[in-house]
This record gives C-alpha cells, sequence and structure tokens, in this order.
C-alpha cells in the first residue's frame, strides 16, 4: 500500500511540476508577445491582458509525440536581472 501511495505521490507531484513549467513558458511567450505587439504600435490594453492567464493550458497536445531538440534555442529573448 505504501509503494502505490508513493507512486500516487510522485505521479502527482511530476504533474505539479510540469502545470508550473507551462505556466513560466506560458508566461515568456506572452510577455514577449505583448512587448513586441505594443512597440509595434498594436493596441494591448491591460484591461485586454485580464483575459489571458499564462495557466491556459488548452493548446497543448498532452498524449501526442514530442520530438525534442535540447540544442534548439529558445524562442524567448534571455531575461536580463536589474
Amino acid at each position: 500500500m505504501a509503494v502505490h501511495r508513493f507512486r500516487e505521490k510522485n505521479a502527482f507531484n511530476k504533474k505539479i511540476e510540469s502545470d508550473f513549467a507551462i505556466a513560466l513558458w506560458n508566461a515568456l511567450a506572452l510577455d514577449q508577445a505583448v512587448t513586441e505587439a505594443r512597440q509595434d504600435d498594436v493596441d494591448i490594453t491591460d484591461e485586454d491582458l485580464k483575459h489571458v492567464l499564462p495557466t491556459m493550458i488548452e493548446h497543448i497536445n498532452f498524449v501526442g509525440q514530442f520530438h525534442l531538440d535540447f540544442n534548439r534555442q529558445l524562442p524567448f529573448k534571455k531575461a536580463v536581472a536589474s
């Protein structure tokens, strides 16, 4: 029984970790997209952004095949700590 609970807890923790990673990725993508759009004079208001959350995951395919290229550059600009 303890092994079963350990496996359940481990699977739950992995799900939480993946959700955090997705939210971080989405936040970076949203930030960059909004910044670039505003630089191109696209009217995106703070009110508009209240309806967009980095925790939205409907666009993610959780059951398909994924081919990861760990040598690929991230599409985001590196954040600079001030």
